[in-house]
């Protein structure tokens, strides 16, 4: 239901040029999702920096219960990731 959302088990995984030129090449409108803790939050920024994508956390209010799109739909349903990603207007 989106374009091209990138989420990874483990933020500190690096992302390397190679693997950003793949993804490119399979998306103009990229969307990175990770935690919404600190580390998550900080990656997805370093991310958007480094390769000119956009982000997308649920909502720190839901910390620290929530972090996570898995998270998030375990405790509200299977289509509140997708309510997430509507109210912050990336479908």
């Amino acid at each position: 239901f989106t374009e091209c959302v990138i989420a990874t088990q483990n933020e500190s995984a690096k992302i390397t040029m190679s693997v950003a030129d793949q993804i490119n090449n399979l998306a103009d409108n990229i969307w990175v999702a990770f935690g919404s803790d600190p580390q998550g939050v900080e990656q997805s920024v370093l991310l958007t920096q480094e390769y000119g994508w956009n982000w997308v956390n649920p909502p720190k209010s839901l910390l620290p219960d929530i972090n996570d799109p898995y998270s998030l739909e375990k405790r509200f349903g299977k289509d509140a990731w997708k309510q997430c990603l509507i109210n912050k207007g990336v479908i």
